[in-house]
């Protein structure tokens, strides 16, 4: 039983660190987005 409850824990966290991966992931996708768009509208101006 504690094992199990370790492997639990153990997925609990991996499952955490991927979902902080992914919100980092779109944080710096947008990051990038609106760099470009900033590169774009001076480029033209």
């Amino acid at each position: 039983m504690k094992k199990l409850g370790i492997q639990l824990a153990v997925s609990c966290s991996l499952g955490f660190a991927v979902c902080q991966g992914n919100t980092i992931h779109k944080v710096l996708q947008q990051q990038q987005a609106q760099l470009i768009t900033f590169i774009n509208v001076h480029r033209l101006g």
